[in-house]
Parts: C-alpha cells; structure tokens; sequence
C-alpha cells in the first residue's frame, strides 16, 4: 500500500534498525537480520511510492539523514550479522549495496573491505579499507584491515605503517599484537618480535597464533627449549578448543 504517513513509517524504520542494531551487539545476529530486513523493505517503499524523502544515492556527507543514507547503514550493520554468522557471500553483497547508496559513509567502505578480507579477498579489501581511512584517518578497524590485507597480499614490510596507526588509534587491541609480531618475524626482528609477541600474551593469555609466533620467534633466537613449550602450548590449546566446540 502506498505511504501516507511519512513520521509513521519512519519511525517505524528508525524503530527496527536500532532494535536489529541492540540484537547485533547482543550476537542475535538471526534476529537481527528479520528487523534489518523489514526496515530495508521499508525504506525500499519510501523509494518507491515517496521518492522525494530519500535524499539521493552517493550523497554528500551534509545529507546525513537523508534515507540512502539510512538504508546504507541499515545494509552496513546487516552485513555485521551476515559475517558473524559466516554467510560471507550475502555479506559482500549487503556491503555493497550500503556503499552504492551511500559512498561518502566511512563505515560502509569498512564493513565491505572487512567482508572481503574474512573471504579471503585480500586485493579488494585492501582499496577498500584505504578508502575508509581517506574519509576516517581515525578509523582504528580500518587500519587493522589494511595491514591484514597487505601481509596476506606479500607486502609485510608495508604493513608496520598501518599497524602503527591501528596502536595509535586503538592501543591495546589484542588484534594487533599477532600482526605486528609476524611482520617483525618476517624482517628478521626476532627480539623485537617476541616482546610483541609476549605483550599480546598478557593481555590474551589463550591466543593460540601468539604461542605459534613465540615458538617460531625463540626457535629462530636459538632458544629450541621455549619454542618447544611454546608450540606445545599452542598444541594443547586447540585440543581443548576442538574439544569445547
């Protein structure tokens, strides 16, 4: 049926998206995905039957409320569920679509460089994750990301500028410390490598990729005792997580 009451629906768009939001961060991710979806379908009806309400596709940022602009932040937190929930492929695809309706939201282009770097897609999520910072050189995620894409695209060496930014923007991340470690490891700074390595420990005492770094990290310092226990540590972590899951 045609809309009518613009504060109604409205309202009830505003209503869905922020209750998908709260069942996003609760790991209701089902759940959430039903209310993204209605509010989607909403939204699309707005474009549809009122199209003077939705502001335009590719806003500038001064459009901040405008529709396209929800409706790509309702795909963005969609595409959070869609990745925890491993759905990797409608991810993308929700991400790209909160980027084509509005591609000045720093936020969007960094759910869809993360969807893409969770599947593997390292290449695209590389520009992805750049664009963000160009619009968020705060953005703590981005960074992490684009430091993720360039070690996996055999660039390591390019990556310890972006881990820097990600300790600057976000100190104590447990993210970062395997990173900065492995890129260490890869330049041959052992030493450096396993204070890294040993800080990421305290903080994450049960990371089994940390213990497999400080085993590979002792073993190239010469120290074939620790690198032993290390890589038994890490042994004896997986069977234990094989075994809870």
């Amino acid at each position: 049926m045609p809309v009518e009451n613009l504060e109604d629906v409205f309202a009830d768009i505003y209503t869905d998206a922020a209750d998908g939001r709260d069942l996003t961060e609760a790991d209701r991710h089902e759940e959430a995905i039903e209310l993204y979806d209605r509010a989607i379908d909403g939204l699309a009806r707005l474009a549809r039957d009122r199209p003077e309400c939705m502001g335009k596709p590719h806003s500038d940022p001064s459009l901040k409320d405008c529709g396209y602009s929800t409706l790509a932040t309702v795909y963005t937190w969609r595409a959070s569920s869609l990745v925890q929930l491993g759905r990797l492929d409608e991810a993308r695809r929700s991400s790209d679509l909160a980027v084509q309706h509005a591609n000045t939201f720093a936020d969007a282009h960094l759910m869809r460089a993360t969807a893409y770097a969770i599947s593997g897609m390292f290449d695209k999520a590389l520009g992805m994750a750049e664009k963000s910072i160009s619009m968020d050189p705060d953005s703590h995620d981005a960074y992490v990301v684009k430091a993720t894409a360039l070690i996996n695209t055999g660039r390591p060496v390019e990556a310890m500028g972006p881990l820097e930014e990600a300790e600057r923007t976000g100190p104590g991340d447990p993210a970062v410390y395997p990173l900065k470690a492995a890129v260490l490891g890869f330049m041959r700074r052992d030493e450096e490598a396993l204070v890294v390595i040993d800080e990421g420990l305290r903080r994450s005492p049960e990371d089994v990729q940390q213990y497999q770094l400080r085993s590979v990290a002792l073993s190239e310092l010469g120290n074939y005792e620790g690198a032993r226990e290390a890589a038994e540590t890490a042994a004896r972590l997986q069977r234990s997580r094989a075994s809870s899951a």
